[in-house]
């Protein structure tokens, strides 16, 4: 089925695992910088160490797969620690599809409603913007 997010469109497969024609794409069409790379790979062992999910090398080397083709398609963003765990549950809620996870991250990265792009701008300002709010509501409750 053709899938769009935000103006990118492609085709998923429904099989899941191995799905990944396009992030193996965006993968191959261009390198992330080494140190990109080494923080990747820093964070997949890091990323729901207790949940069985996550221990299988497939599906770990699909997050990794999958944290490199947003990092290359957001290199004002590049990576960010703690994209690992977004990009785990979208995995995880997409049946291991790669391309699936990929589009679902692309819109939660740039729809208006989430905006993820900003958060993990350099810096982290909105982040830490969100966390301030979010304290001010905890304690006015």
């Amino acid at each position: 089925a053709a899938l769009r997010s935000m103006g990118h469109a492609f085709h998923a497969s429904p099989s899941g695992l191995n799905d990944g024609l396009v992030v193996e794409t965006i993968c191959a069409s261009k390198l992330c910088s080494v140190e990109t790379l080494e923080q990747i790979d820093r964070d997949l062992p890091r990323t729901y160490p207790d949940v069985d999910y996550f221990s299988n090398t497939d599906i770990r080397d699909a997050l990794g797969r999958v944290l490199r083709a947003v990092a290359i398609e957001y290199p004002e963003v590049g990576y960010v620690q703690g994209m690992n765990f977004i990009g785990a549950n979208l995995l995880l809620h997409t049946g291991s599809s790669e391309d699936r996870a990929l589009s679902l991250f692309r819109l939660l990265m740039e729809n208006p409603r989430y905006r993820l792009c900003h958060v993990f701008e350099p810096g982290l300002t909105n982040l830490r913007r969100l966390s301030d709010v979010l304290e001010s509501l905890f304690r006015s409750r």
